[in-house]
């Protein structure tokens, strides 16, 4: 009877760590949080570190070494409002 107890009780634990990390914000999730709306220029995403800490994410910039947002259970809480507005890649000639 204690051995099935053990059983349910790891059974559980695994469960509840596997549901968190299935329901942590993607890369995806924090572009589209990051990114304005409305914004219709083009930003320069290769300036984002991803970082995936299994049941928390989180982004930063590669220039500035700061956190620009984080993410916990499906919520991405954006921390440098500003940094889409400084990551905006120049317009290219047409013309050129």
């Amino acid at each position: 009877m204690a051995s099935v107890k053990r059983f349910l009780i790891f059974a559980a634990f695994v469960g509840s760590i596997w549901f968190v990390h299935s329901i942590n914000p993607t890369f995806d999730d924090h572009m589209d949080r990051i990114q304005p709306e409305g914004m219709t220029q083009q930003i320069n995403w290769d300036d984002l570190i991803y970082t995936d800490l299994y049941f928390l994410s989180f982004t930063k910039s590669y220039q500035k070494q700061s956190m620009v947002s984080f993410g916990l259970c499906r919520y991405v809480n954006v921390v440098d409002d500003e940094w889409a507005q400084r990551n905006v890649l120049p317009e290219e000639d047409p013309f050129r």
